[in-house]
């Protein structure tokens, strides 16, 4: 639909009016200039029921009972300091009952040698793009014994794992859709008139992949998911943006580091991984992914 009808359009669900936006621009305009308008969600009976009358933070409307619940919620359960306290990362093995490793990674230690050394942290990312660059010229011959992948991620892992990070969410949010959206009053958006009570969805799949912006995704290492770049919104924008984005960055950051470190992951047989997606509310593999855990020595 957003390939025949553009960037912006309007769809009935029901006797409710949809606005879909499927450009970064145009997502930009609602969650700056309309920010506080489509700070709400839209009510449903079944969440009324399953959220305790919408007293869950996730789905509670705009107004003063979830800017009190939120400010808690972001000072004491997610915040920074708390994210922090994540050091410890516990990996159970064999019959799930018995904890046979345990790897310890001091994430603060890692943040303050981030903000010591930030040259230092440009240089290693402009060094993996000049890698990628050079390597997508050269033969396997020019690298013995060592694959392409490998000698990017062996001379700059951390920002290699950053970039895997940031390209899956591009590729495979947790959701295509964003969570609902509903404007509290009219206002205006891309030049159309939007009225009251109109439900917001982004299509973050078709934003995703836009072509204008992502036809060369190593050139876009500039752009974040953290909110303040509308071409790549896994985490959503402005007000309602997901509470959870630095403990969600912290957990996917440490287990898929554990896991590399612990584990080399094999397929049990040459057929390439079927990466197609199966329609649904959130982003699920067609084929279940299939690998095999050998224990590094």
């Amino acid at each position: 639909m957003a390939e025949t009808y553009g960037p912006i359009f309007t769809i009935k669900l029901g006797f409710r009016q949809v606005l879909v936006v499927s450009s970064g621009e145009v997502a930009k305009e609602c969650f700056t200039t309309n920010d506080k308008v489509f700070a709400s969600q839209p009510k449903a009976k079944a969440i009324e029921i399953m959220a305790y009358n919408y007293a869950m933070f996730g789905v509670a409307p705009y107004g003063d009972y979830w800017r009190k619940v939120r400010k808690i919620i972001m000072l004491e359960i997610l915040s920074q300091k708390r994210v922090e306290m994540l050091g410890h990362v516990r990996v159970s093995e064999g019959k799930g009952t018995v904890s046979t490793m345990k790897k310890e990674f001091d994430s603060k230690m890692w943040r303050e040698r981030e903000r010591e050394s930030r040259q230092q942290q440009e240089g290693d990312q402009l060094l993996m793009y000049v890698l990628i660059s050079i390597l997508q010229d050269a033969s396997e011959e020019d690298f013995p014994g060592h694959d392409h992948d490998t000698v990017i991620k062996a001379t700059c892992l951390l920002v290699y794992l950053d970039a895997v990070i940031k390209e899956t969410l591009r590729l495979y949010p947790a959701a295509p859709l964003s969570v609902p959206h509903e404007s509290m009053e009219d206002c205006v958006v891309s030049g159309y008139n939007i009225p009251k009570g109109t439900r917001l969805f982004l299509n973050m799949w078709k934003m995703h992949r836009d072509p204008n912006i992502w036809a060369d995704p190593y050139s876009q290492k500039d752009i974040d998911l953290k909110g303040n770049h509308f071409e790549l919104l896994p985490f959503g924008s402005g007000r309602r943006m997901c509470p959870g984005i630095f403990f969600a960055l912290e957990i996917l950051h440490l287990t898929l580091a554990n896991v590399i470190q612990q584990f080399v992951i094999n397929k049990p047989s040459n057929e390439p991984i079927d990466m197609s997606e199966s329609p649904g509310a959130v982003t699920n593999k067609a084929t279940p992914l299939k690998c095999v855990l050998l224990g590094r020595d």
